[in-house]
């Protein structure tokens, strides 16, 4: 760079100009003197090329904002969070620590690179627990050494500990801990303590390449959502009316966000993958079919397979972290078939079973608490309901109708080639003051003599070597059913 330096008088009056091929030099003004500059040609044009190099590999920090959240049943959402790039080739932005790594997507990035870092970042809680007592200590710090009263208590106040306050007047001294719930009365003016308190928060940094000046979005899947299907049978004389709610609990981070819900078997491993509300039927129904059922607990969630699905929508959606949401899926009156049903498998007694048939969108497995009367009379897990279907509700059983099985052998003797008959004995007797009828379940013996059946009822036999009948009981009738077999 050349430079002219001349007296400040003379170079106001003329600027002097060495070179001439400038009209308009730069003049810079230190002190009295006045520099004159010109920048070769050649060192402008490399200056430029270095700036424009070092702008487009210089890291550009991405706003994100999280649109919508898809939570599975197992306590993992799959997050999508949206932003503008900017000028350059790589970006980066913070997202929750609580999100897989291996899940992490960035559609059109060439490379991605994926790190954790502490965050300081405020907190706006007053919750008097370890550091967040600060804004609580903040008031008390300007009463320390003051004449105060508490609790009808007067005296000066002290430390006594990290956690613990004294106060002392002329003839006691009272301890109590800064949790207490109490008011302080004191003359002292106070001023308004900052409530915000400085917490180190881990976070995961997502950079990756791109070309830049574009909308940009990144997907993950990530713990700290939740749902649960909530079902509620009102059942009356005249009618009756079913709920289905989706509790959703939300420990991520503040959301303000379209939200979605998969109910159904969308196997992911990694996340509560036990859950007893949503699997408890699928697993008795695999145990009745001899199958046999496990779930992997991998270092992320992966969706491998999909078999029936259903997705809410619930449009977008505002929830606290910390906060759990009620929120209605289905709300209609219905008219529910009331069964008794023995099933001898299960042992001698009458369940009473309600039948409620869905008009709208599928019910996922959950779990239903009946109400008869308003009164809470039990619950029962719910199946996979579609429309159409009915959804079969056990709430409890039925006392005022008493059965019975009964099987007895006796030996046929050598003549029959030792063959052995067996009788069993069905008992049903109906107490209640009017007349039901009773859906009979029964197994079909097995290795018994071809063609040795024989019943004094028709029985239906049904698939996985059942016995169906429905047995008709007027009030205090008592039935008798046998059928014999010999093996």
């Amino acid at each position: 760079m050349l430079w002219q330096k001349e007296a400040h008088e003379d170079c106001v009056k003329q600027p002097v100009d060495i070179y001439g091929a400038v009209p308009n030099p730069l003049i810079y003004m230190r002190g009295h003197i006045i520099v004159k500059t010109k920048m070769d040609a050649r060192l402008l044009v490399g200056l430029m090329v270095l700036a424009m190099v070092a702008g487009a590999y210089a890291q550009v920090n991405v706003d994100m904002d999280v649109d919508q959240v898809v939570v599975y049943p197992q306590s993992v959402a799959l997050v999508y969070e949206s932003g503008t790039e900017g000028s350059g080739t790589q970006f980066k932005t913070e997202i929750s620590s609580m999100a897989y790594p291996d899940s992490i997507r960035v559609p059109g990035a060439s490379e991605l690179s994926i790190s954790t870092a502490n965050t300081v970042r405020p907190y706006y809680d007053s919750y008097l627990s370890g550091s967040r007592q600060e804004p609580m200590k903040q008031l008390l710090g300007q009463l320390m050494g003051k004449v105060v009263t508490i609790g009808g208590v007067k005296g000066t106040l002290t430390w006594m500990s990290e956690s613990w306050l004294g106060i002392s007047n002329a003839t006691a001294f009272t301890a109590m801990p800064i949790s207490s719930t109490w008011t302080i009365v004191s003359a002292t003016p106070m001023a308004k303590p900052n409530e915000t308190v400085v917490e180190s928060e881990t976070m995961t940094n997502v950079t990756w390449l791109s070309g830049g000046n574009k909308e940009t979005m990144i997907s993950y899947l990530a713990s700290g959502f939740s749902w649960n299907p909530v079902y509620f049978l009102d059942a009356g004389e005249s009618s009756s009316r079913f709920e289905f709610w989706a509790k959703v609990t939300n420990s991520f981070e503040d959301l303000d966000a379209n939200v979605k819900l998969v109910g159904g078997n969308v196997r992911i491993s990694g996340g509560r993958y036990y859950d007893t509300n949503y699997y408890a039927d699928t697993m008795a129904q695999e145990a009745l079919s001899g199958g046999s059922y496990s779930g992997y607990m991998g270092s992320a969630p992966s969706v491998s397979t999909a078999g029936e699905y259903e997705v809410y929508d619930l449009g977008k959606k505002t929830i606290k972290k910390g906060e759990s949401r009620l929120i209605s899926i289905f709300a209609n009156t219905v008219t529910p078939e009331k069964e008794y049903v023995w099933d001898t498998r299960s042992g001698d007694y009458v369940q009473r079973i309600y039948l409620v048939e869905n008009p709208g969108k599928t019910w996922s497995y959950g779990t239903v608490k009946v109400y008869e009367n308003g009164i809470l009379m039990g619950e029962d897990a719910i199946s996979w309901t579609p429309k159409g279907q009915k959804a079969k509700i056990t709430i409890g059983n039925a006392p005022d109708i008493d059965v019975s099985k009964k099987t007895t052998t006796v030996d046929m003797g050598s003549y029959y080639s030792y063959k052995r008959k067996h009788t069993t004995t069905l008992t049903l007797k109906n107490y209640k003051a009017a007349g039901v009828t009773v859906k009979l379940i029964d197994s079909y013996p097995t290795s018994i003599d071809e063609g040795s059946f024989e019943s004094s009822e028709e029985f239906v036999k049904q698939p996985g070597n059942l016995l169906e009948m429905n047995v008709t009981l007027s009030a205090g009738q008592e039935r008798v059913l046998t059928y014999s077999y010999t093996t």
